[in-house]
């Protein structure tokens, strides 16, 4: 019914008497409309309202997968990369560069798509050759020379987030290689990689080398792929009773690094500041822009706890 009520409105909106309406406030992103539509009556939310209580509602949300599950799934597909020709391997590479990316940085599927080549690759040598404090712990507060030498890569995007007005940069911090062995760094490097050997300078890191955007479907096939993959060998990481359409890259992967660094004892606010939009910027587009300095400068100073939520996954 709701798909039914969205088409209508739709629909409504663009008819002569939905034209004629024609007055609208907004504030931001937000928008509200004073309309005569049907489908937005009071009686008509009612009534779904009604009905909801009545029929009750399925809902079909994606699952998380146990982190050890994700490494494995990374592991098949470098196993996959060392068997293809170079040629053949780019769109591959490029898949498990997400699911790298989009568990370590707790990202949305279309969110990891955003990642900026020349951005990232100015920071890239950053904390690559860095060392973990001794005697760590997520309870010890680390010096300022052990934050300076952490191993770190930093992840750069560029586009529009969830409750903005337009593109800006976020930077985030993220440790080399988690405890589970999940290995970003690794696989940031060899996305950049690509695009060098692309001839790609800026742009988008996932786009291909025509510049045609990444395909969702696509990614969210390969995904369920070797989730089967990892179903007909791995049982103890991937039963063979889940079912893999309940899986994607849309919210899998972030659900999984939420659901990790909530069983390593990482408090809400540590995990809120892995992608500070979804709570600093939910001022409808209010936030100001700032240029990529300002952005990396407030990365690094968040990078202890960053950081560190990524290290224990």
């Amino acid at each position: 019914m709701r798909k039914l009520r969205s088409t209508f409105s739709r629909s409504w909106d663009s008819s002569p008497a939905g034209v004629a309406e024609g007055a609208a406030f907004s504030r931001g992103t937000g928008k509200f409309r004073m309309t005569s539509c049907p489908s937005q009556s009071q009686w008509f939310t009612d009534f779904l309202l009604g009905a909801q209580d009545r029929m009750g509602y399925d809902t079909k949300k994606q699952l998380p997968l146990p982190i050890k599950a994700i490494v494995k799934m990374l592991e098949l597909v470098r196993q996959d990369l060392d068997e293809r020709e170079a040629a053949e391997s780019a769109p591959l590479l490029r898949f498990d560069a997400s699911v790298a990316i989009l568990a370590a940085a707790l990202l949305r599927g279309h969110e990891g798509f955003y990642l900026d080549i020349a951005a990232t690759k100015a920071h890239l040598a950053d904390g690559k050759n860095g060392v973990l404090p001794e005697k760590f712990s997520k309870h010890r507060i680390l010096s300022e020379d052990e934050i300076l030498a952490l191993p770190t890569v930093c992840i750069c995007l560029m586009g529009k987030f969830k409750g903005e007005t337009g593109e800006r940069y976020h930077s985030i911090i993220l440790a080399n290689e988690s405890m589970s062995g999940l290995t970003v760094r690794w696989w940031v490097e060899a996305l950049i990689s690509l695009c060098d050997e692309e001839g790609k300078a800026t742009g988008f890191a996932f786009d291909e080398a025509d510049d045609t955007p990444p395909d969702s479907a696509e990614y969210n096939a390969l995904f369920r792929q070797y989730l089967q993959r990892l179903q007909e060998n791995h049982q103890d990481l991937f039963s063979a009773k889940e079912d893999v359409t309940r899986y994607g890259i849309s919210r899998s992967l972030c659900k999984s690094a939420v659901t990790r660094a909530g069983k390593a004892g990482m408090t809400e606010m540590e995990v809120s500041a892995v992608n500070r939009w979804r709570t600093v910027e939910k001022a409808k587009g209010s936030c100001p822009k700032h240029n990529m300095l300002t952005h990396y400068t407030d990365a690094r100073a968040l990078a202890p706890m960053t950081w560190k939520y990524s290290y224990v996954l």
